[in-house]
């Protein structure tokens, strides 16, 4: 039996004979914060494993792992950190290896990572709640959420009663328009029904030069123009705690859908890609965020029924992470950005569990647009510029999967980042394995005390590329996994 508690971030294994044994396939596995309670083996297997194990408390005496050819973990009180896997710069490349592991306290809740479950109200009293769209409760301001009027000033003024009167705002299912920057202030809480959406639109975001934040947290939100100057989640807030500042559950999404119809009719030719946002979620130096299951998605094609219209966007940034307070991410999508999805740049104190990543489906071989045009590279936010590409070179010029800057203290479990096409309508890649993408994982600055396990990609020549200039290959003959997958 696996328990998972939210009042000890721990995942505990209860009352197990052989808690996990793969007789097939290729699976990365971390087990991270467990405690092993009146088990046996943790880990038991005749095949070539690949997988972590980190932080594990264990109250009896039977092995932890009982891998190929007889390779035997014995059991004891605790392990502090065991892999299994290929490792970059180690002899034999593919070997068991047992290490101490350093978290800095600032990421930790008693030695182990938060894990914090979304709120949930069913004992909170009515009257903690607002309905924002009531202005018998919302301080008198009429809100209409119907996409078509502007909600900006009436939601702000809204937004700021329930926070001064500490009130939960209630978001009825809806589309919330606003013409400018929406700022929620500090001590809201906000819940909405059925992924209630604020949509930006309008000139004050239209110069790719002078891109604004929407800063708004625990809803879905979108773009309903082209607007190459829209940074669509921005959060400058940093917490006393893990938590105090959080999204759950929570969409960005560009195009593909009703509410983004200034996108989805705009962007129909892939030789002209609409920049139709400038960055989907900033966390700027001076942030402090946990983000759990949030999708981060640029459209790859129409996801509800619209007559007509396109998805051949060309939305520059996925997440730039350049927090140095603590950032917890546990389960982050972020998917065919232009650019990049996932750039940590300078950031310190960084957890990241289950990035799923998926390269832009109109770039590649037959890319008739190749990065970073149409987008020019902003040395503020140190945008790959590709100048280690020749120009022609569209399997080289796509956007990375993760980016990582320099830094300190970044630890990522289980990276998983895929590459389908080779260019405009899903054109197939070109003959033999490896053949999508150049790199898909690249270090380019190493940060100071980087630890990274499950690095995971599907298609590329190159898994991960270190700013020395190390490449390392996707080949066959990898022990331990898929041959197109590196550990």
């Amino acid at each position: 039996m696996v328990h998972e508690s939210h009042d000890d971030p721990i995942l505990a294994l209860l009352h197990n004979g052989v808690c996990r044994a793969p007789a097939s396939g290729s699976p990365w596995i971390g087990l991270i914060d467990g405690k092993s309670i009146n088990s046996g083996t943790i880990i038991k297997t005749e095949t070539f494993p690949s997988f972590l194990i980190e932080n594990l408390d264990k109250d009896t005496a039977d092995d932890i792992v009982q891998g190929p050819q007889g390779y035997v973990l014995p059991g004891k009180a605790y392990l502090s950190r065991f892999s299994y896997p290929n490792t970059v710069s180690h002899n034999p490349i593919y070997a068991p290896i047992t290490t101490d592991h350093t978290r800095p306290s600032s990421l930790t809740i008693n030695g182990r990572y938060p894990y914090l479950p979304a709120p949930n109200y069913a004992s909170t009293p009515i009257s903690d709640f607002i309905n924002i769209k009531d202005p018998s409760q919302n301080g008198g301001y009429t809100i209409h959420g119907d996409a078509t009027h502007d909600d900006t000033s009436a939601l702000t003024s809204a937004l700021a009663y329930a926070a001064s009167r500490n009130k939960i705002a209630y978001f009825p299912f809806g589309n919330y328009r606003i013409s400018s920057t929406l700022l929620i202030p500090l001590n809201s809480t906000i819940i909405d029904e059925a992924w209630a959406t604020i949509t930006a639109a309008g000139h004050f975001w239209a110069s790719p030069s002078d891109p604004k934040p929407i800063r708004i947290q625990d809803m879905r939100f979108t773009v309903l123009d082209v607007l190459p100057g829209a940074i669509i989640l921005e959060i400058h807030a940093a917490g006393t705690n893990p938590g105090d500042i959080a999204i759950w559950n929570s969409l960005v999404t560009v195009g593909g859908v009703r509410s983004a119809s200034g996108v989805t009719s705009s962007c129909t030719d892939s030789k002209k890609p609409c920049m139709a946002a400038a960055m989907g979620i900033h966390l700027p130096p001076t942030s402090s965020a946990y983000l759990e299951n949030v999708w981060n998605w640029v459209a790859d094609h129409i996801a509800e029924d619209i007559p007509g219209g396109g998805s051949n966007i060309a939305a520059g940034r996925g997440v730039l992470l350049e927090s140095t307070k603590g950032t917890w991410i546990h389960a982050l999508g972020s998917e065919h950005w232009w650019l990049y999805q996932l750039h940590m740049r300078t950031a310190e104190g960084v957890m990241v569990l289950m990035l799923q990543s998926e390269t832009n489906y109109d770039q590649g071989d037959h890319a008739p647009v190749m990065p970073s045009k149409p987008w020019i590279p902003d040395a503020t936010y140190d945008d790959p510029d590709f100048s280690w590409c020749t120009s022609s070179d569209g399997r080289c010029r796509m956007g990375v999967g993760n980016l990582v800057t320099g830094g300190k203290d970044i630890y990522t479990y289980a990276s998983a980042s895929w590459v389908f096409f080779s260019g405009p309508g899903r054109q197939g890649c070109a003959a033999g394995e490896y053949t999508c993408q150049e790199v898909v994982h690249w270090v380019q600055k190493p940060p100071e005390n980087l630890n990274m396990f499950g690095m995971c990609s599907n298609n590329a020549k190159v898994t991960l590329r270190l700013g020395n200039g190390t490449e390392i290959v996707t080949k066959d003959g990898f022990t331990g996994g898929l041959a197109r997958q590196w550990w």
